[in-house]
């Protein structure tokens, strides 16, 4: 099993993807902080084939926490791709 090491240009397309799927309240520097820490987090802990799910994943969860946490309002794109409330 191969473990994942992500680049720069990865994580920069998990931050384009993040903020053009969904509507976030947090601003773009804050998505990015995010990603980056999740990406830290699964560097070495994920097959490379799993790494850009796990990333997303978490990074969506770290997300709604942080806007829950901080009372901002953030609208997440459902799996039938119309947007809902999660936080307010």
């Amino acid at each position: 099993m191969t473990l994942a090491n992500c680049t720069d240009g990865a994580l920069d397309r998990e931050v384009r993807d993040l903020l053009g799927t969904l509507a976030w309240a947090l601003p773009a520097d804050v998505v990015r902080e995010v990603v980056a820490a999740v990406t830290r987090d699964l560097e070495g802990q994920v097959p490379e084939e799993a790494f850009p799910e796990f990333l997303h994943r978490s990074a969506v969860q770290r997300l709604l926490d942080q806007a829950l946490v901080t009372g901002e309002s953030a609208l997440v794109a459902d799996p039938a791709g119309s947007p809902s409330r999660v936080a307010e």
